[in-house]
């Protein structure tokens, strides 16, 4: 079987959906050398590949990943010719599209990943420029073949917003891209930038009004009142203006002093955080996934999460569930785990063997089956 997988909207960093494709890509290598892939690339995007599999060809196309608003359409255009020349040249019988773009090439079966429906699930998306992304997931999910979710609430979403028949949607599951085997690397990294013991709580992620950084922001405040915590927050994500706004919050009921910004930070810090954090907090309103609640487990922090969305299908029973709405459940949470060092072992425990479900070959291998249904090919061989 050829198959084809796009790229080329991919940001070039791996963060969010660069973070899956990239990971797909290196465990499709690792885990399938019977079918040939061909890999279309942006020169913008190419760096984040290692193509060390003889069966993987990258195809350069000359694409960025984010083109000007109102060249889009010509852009895709072109996009879907030269797309169509390559995959009529090498024959594809499948082709992969892991983010939402409006590249269907004819007359070749589809498969199309959708991370998540926050265009229907949250009120965040009023502009023009995002119900214009409503609209091609729609057309998108409806047009291919096959849908990959990557949690079963995003099939569960799917199926409710979207009216796509739940037999036509495969859930494929994410996994963390920090390994527990990190732990011998932390202990000689000797970074002085980074504390050394517990007693921070951490918070990794962007500030979309989703992701509901205020309540985590009122919660610490609570716990500042109730139980005068020494305990420092440290924000891991963009500074960007909705921070500022946030961080006037903080001012307002005088903990940002407490607070500490740290920006993006690279895999090897971010290791480090969650292995010496008190806890990790990720009270999101709506997620499609939640890689970070499972990044946050493989390395040995103790999660407070929200119940709702595909968070409680990713943390099990190995986190605090709380009302994401609630800023005084959030606090109580983050308490729980402050004052109680048994219920802290056993969360840190519980969330290792709950990470270890996940792999990133687990996830490749569900994701081959995809494009065998979509093709119509057998794979009881692979």
């Amino acid at each position: 079987m050829n198959v084809a997988i796009t790229t080329l909207v991919t940001p070039p960093t791996k963060i969010g959906i660069g973070n899956y494709v990239v990971n797909l890509v290196h465990a499709l290598q690792r885990v399938d050398r019977q079918n040939r892939y061909f890999v279309f690339v942006g020169p913008d995007t190419r760096h984040l590949f290692n193509f060390s599999a003889p069966n993987f060809y990258p195809i350069v196309l000359p694409f960025t990943h984010d083109p000007r608003w109102l060249m889009r359409p010509l852009y895709f255009a072109w996009q879907n010719t030269l797309a169509g020349f390559y995959c009529r040249q090498h024959q594809i019988d499948v082709m992969h599209l892991p983010n939402l773009l409006p590249l269907i090439v004819r007359h070749i079966p589809t498969v199309i990943t959708i991370p998540d429906l926050a265009e229907f699930s949250t009120r965040r998306y009023a502009t023009v420029r995002q119900q214009y992304r409503r609209m091609m997931l729609l057309h998108s999910s409806k047009k291919a073949d096959r849908v990959i979710a990557i949690s079963n609430h995003t099939k569960q979403d799917l199926v409710r917003f979207a009216g796509i028949d739940d037999g036509k949607i495969d859930v494929t599951y994410l996994a963390s891209c920090l390994s527990p085997q990190s732990f011998i690397h932390l202990e000689t990294m000797g970074d002085e930038s980074l504390a050394d013991t517990p007693s921070y709580i951490l918070y990794v992620g962007n500030t979309l009004p989703h992701k509901n950084l205020k309540r985590v922001i009122e919660a610490y405040a609570i716990l500042h009142e109730t139980h005068h915590i020494s305990h420092r927050l440290l924000l891991v994500g963009p500074k960007d203006s909705t921070l500022t706004e946030i961080m006037a919050l903080a001012g307002q009921l005088r903990i940002d002093k407490h607070i500490d910004l740290l920006g993006y930070v690279d895999d090897t810090k971010l290791a480090k955080l969650y292995r010496n954090a008190a806890l990790f907090v990720f009270p999101s309103l709506s997620e499609g996934f939640g890689l970070p609640v499972l990044e946050a487990m493989t390395m040995g922090a103790p999660v407070v999460t929200s119940n709702v969305s595909s968070l409680p299908e990713v943390a099990g029973d190995a986190a605090i569930l709380v009302d994401p709405e609630n800023p005084h459940a959030i606090a109580d949470g983050m308490w729980a785990i402050i004052g109680n060092d048994s219920l802290r072992s056993s969360l840190v425990e519980k969330g290792k063997r709950q990470a270890s479900k996940f792999t990133w070959e687990k996830c490749a291998l569900e994701t081959i089956a995809a494009y065998y249904k979509t093709a119509g090919h057998d794979h009881s061989s692979l």
